[in-house]
């Protein structure tokens, strides 16, 4: 699980900034033993509204409207504790990835809520042209700054199939930083 790696690994205040940009940092873990490494973020927008970000992350079945990437998102249950969604996730250049996705949602001491993501443990048939992604888990965290929002982040990924380690490190922190754009312009945007 994510937190085991996030303890284990110093936790983020110890880790590389790899990146800064669009009211973004982005900092990289360490190579976990699944070869995999934990990016963590915290974005800083005082044009967007923390109630608006909130919504976006908490509309679970309707992230396809909210990230380029996720060509389709369906809700498949949903109850007091949980929400699971199946996603087709659209990459670039390699075959499509559907996952089930298990969503929680806590309310912090602070009044920020975290959402927090992970594989299902029972990934349902995948059609025969996608690939069923190894691992997808990680949270945000939302909450109101003096201005505007505060967005933390920390998340992995490993798309499975033939993409190798070394392409999805290269391209962890862009994809994570387009993907977090566009969270900030789906809330600024928003009616």
């Amino acid at each position: 699980m994510i937190w085991i790696g996030l303890a284990l690994a110093g936790g983020p205040e110890t880790w590389e900034t790899v990146k800064t940009t669009g009211g973004c940092e982005y900092r990289l873990g360490p190579v976990e033993d699944d070869g995999n490494r934990l990016l963590w973020t915290r974005c800083t927008w005082p044009e967007a509204d923390a109630e608006q970000v909130d919504a976006l992350i908490a509309a679970y079945g309707d992230h396809d409207a909210t990230w380029a990437s996720i060509a389709t998102c369906e809700e498949v249950e949903r109850t007091e504790e949980l929400v699971r969604v199946r996603h087709v996730h659209d990459l670039p250049g390699v075959s499509d990835r559907e996952i089930e996705l298990t969503w929680t949602w806590t309310t912090e001491d602070d009044g920020a809520t975290r959402h927090s993501w992970v594989r299902s443990p029972e990934q349902p048939e995948v059609d025969a042209s996608r690939v069923n992604p190894l691992r997808d888990e990680g949270w945000y965290l939302v909450r109101a700054g003096d201005t505007g929002v505060i967005v933390d982040a920390l998340m992995v990924y490993d798309p499975g199939g033939n993409i190798p380690g070394w392409l999805t490190h290269a391209t962890q922190v862009s994809t994570a930083d387009f993907m977090m754009q566009e969270l900030r312009e789906a809330a600024v945007t928003a009616p």
